[in-house]
């Protein structure tokens, strides 16, 4: 064969490898618009690489990227996009890239260095970043994780917007109101947007209280013992019990019952009833499509409302009238940070390095933290806000510093990850602790077991669920160190909860419900408030710090608009017991 043809033939085969690029390319940017995530990753996956001809890798690396962050595998993206900066440091779309790092490190709750690759954009991202930025920042409930990311980025103003936005909830003397002025002035902010005019709180002899639940009153009869809403009338009937109590005391609380649809529009017709316009206190509603309703029409009528099942602020943030009486899924998380921040800090320790039956001591940094979730929207939530109050709680490359090691997103076709994970023992002598995020009781029976495996005596720390898992053990919770997040744990040896009790019994012939002590807790706290302070009570509430509850443990609405307290219990002796201390 000649050279002239040797030369046509290898152009020949270039220009079929570079339609077959091409396609492939295309192919992967028509998966990234149809939504099919990781097809259009496993498209862009072979342009990764610089071969002779391919004229696409720095997109290839940009678009798996993107890929990879809307089929929310946040670590892949985040490597992919690292490594894209780094081998193509001169790319003319670089700010895109470095735009995409900066969301993908807030979607993993590392906002220093998320705010660090924002700071890095140029010009041309200032409206794009400050949306970004604001978007992420205002999930954070913690004022003091906003204080320190404000300390190492005291220039950021959509940061100082957001971290005076929640001093504005508590702005009473002390460090707080000066930091809120020094903010407003500093970066010339609208005090007046920040700290709207109050209402004026109105003290009366009675107060008028709103209870918006699907009773669903026309549709099962009476006889029905199994009815679905049982959980809302044992909480109703709770309250009943908390009104006739407070009455003894001289506090008069009248509870009106509205039966709710879980139509929108007929949620919707109920809120123009003028008898609820007239109402002091609204508890409700149920339905999570109902909050945007409720929180417009709280806004409005300015009347206080207390959303009873909600975790989740977003509906009603920034609405000085609502609260959650759940604890949000940021709170929760935050909780967890600061026990173990209080209690079981990142330091050196002598630990059995040998297994189960072999003595072999050595002195190891357990600073390392395992976050397992499972595939629910609320497991992925929780996931990423203990991520958050990881990333805000002490900070990165101190001492006392945790270390990520990974985060764990598991089903039951990749369980095998856990015991890959949880049985290797090089990594487990330095874990300080796991957090486990899931309400499939296989998963947590995986963790457990592979746990008990080794032996390992490290803090595992999950949600009050568990509890119910038929096949976990208290000896196996005790033995393993489990903590539970329990919002509704009750001290049986608290006067108040055999007191509710007795009365309960006494008039329904059953005993409580978790529901039922819950309800009583409601009206118990809230009316007390309405007491106290009037109609308008928010502010008070938010800086009352920690308040004893009736029958619960307790409340903490400060400077928040869920409860910030949530106890956290163990099996000690084969009894639950609260490790965490109650305090302002």
């Amino acid at each position: 064969m000649s050279s002239t043809l040797l030369v046509l033939f290898s152009l020949l085969i270039q220009g079929v490898y570079g339609q077959d690029r091409q396609t492939r390319y295309l192919t992967g940017k028509d998966f990234y618009k149809k939504g099919k995530y990781q097809a259009a990753m496993e498209a862009f996956k072979p342009l990764l690489s610089e071969g002779e001809g391919n004229p696409f890798p720095e997109y290839a690396h940009y678009f798996y990227a993107l890929s990879a962050y809307k089929a929310e595998k946040y670590e892949d993206a985040r490597v992919m996009v690292k490594q894209l900066l780094l081998k193509y440091p001169n790319w003319d779309k670089k700010e895109e890239a470095q735009f995409l790092l900066g969301a993908v490190l807030f979607e993993q709750g590392k906002y220093k260095d998320a705010l660090q690759a924002m700071s890095e954009l140029g010009k041309n991202f200032d409206k794009d970043g400050a949306v970004t930025k604001k978007y992420y920042l205002d999930r954070m409930t913690s004022v003091e994780s906003l204080k320190w990311l404000y300390q190492n980025y005291p220039r950021d103003k959509e940061l100082a917007y957001i971290l005076a936005s929640r001093l504005a909830d508590n702005t009473s003397e002390g460090p707080d109101q000066m930091l809120f002025n020094y903010l407003i002035e500093e970066f010339r902010l609208d005090r007046a947007r920040l700290l709207p005019a109050a209402p004026v709180s109105v003290k009366k002899q009675e107060y008028n209280v709103a209870v918006l639940f699907p009773f669903m009153v026309s549709k099962l009869p009476v006889e029905n013992v199994s009815r679905s809403n049982q959980f809302l009338l044992d909480m109703y009937q709770g309250m009943r019990i908390a009104r006739d109590s407070l009455a003894a005391l001289g506090i008069r609380i009248n509870l009106y019952a509205y039966d709710t649809d879980k139509d929108v529009n007929k949620f919707r017709q109920l809120l123009q009833e003028p008898d609820l316009a007239r109402m002091d206190l609204i508890i409700g509603p149920v339905y999570p499509a109902h909050l945007p309703l409720i929180n417009e029409f709280s806004r409005q009528h300015a009347i206080q409302v207390v959303c009873p099942f909600a975790n989740d602020t977003t509906p009603v943030a920034g609405n000085p009238f609502a609260f959650l009486f759940q604890p949000g899924y940021d709170s929760q998380a935050e909780s967890i940070a600061d026990y173990n921040l209080r209690f079981n800090k990142p330091e050196k320790k002598l630990v059995d390095t040998g297994g189960r039956g072999k003595q072999k001591e050595a002195e190891v940094l357990r600073n390392k933290v395992i976050i397992i979730h499972g595939e629910s929207e609320r497991d992925s939530t929780m996931a990423a806000a203990y991520q958050r109050a990881l990333a805000g709680s002490v900070e990165e490359g101190s001492d006392s510093a945790y270390k990520l090691h990974s985060v764990k997103k598991i089903n039951r076709e990749n369980i095998t990850q856990i015991k890959q994970i949880l049985t290797d023992s090089v990594l487990m002598i330095s874990v300080n602790h796991i957090a486990v995020f899931t309400s499939d009781q296989v998963i947590a029976a995986n963790v457990i077991s592979s746990m008990e495996i080794r032996g390992f005596s490290i803090p595992v720390y999950t949600t009050s669920e568990w509890l119910d898992f038929n096949l976990l053990t208290v000896e196996q919770f005790e033995r393993r160190s489990v903590h539970f997040l329990y919002p509704d744990f009750l001290d049986f040896g608290k006067p108040g909860v055999e007191a509710f009790r007795k009365k309960y019994v006494a008039v329904t012939r059953l005993y409580p419900t978790a529901f039922a002590f819950q309800g009583n807790d409601i009206v118990h706290l809230f009316g007390r408030m309405l007491y106290s302070y009037g109609t308008y009570f928010g502010k008070n509430l938010q800086q009352a710090g920690f308040v004893a509850g009736n029958t619960l443990v307790g409340f903490n609405y400060k400077s928040a608009q869920s409860n910030q307290f949530i106890p956290i219990v163990r099996f000690v002796g084969g009894k639950l017991e609260m490790v965490n201390r109650t305090s302002n």
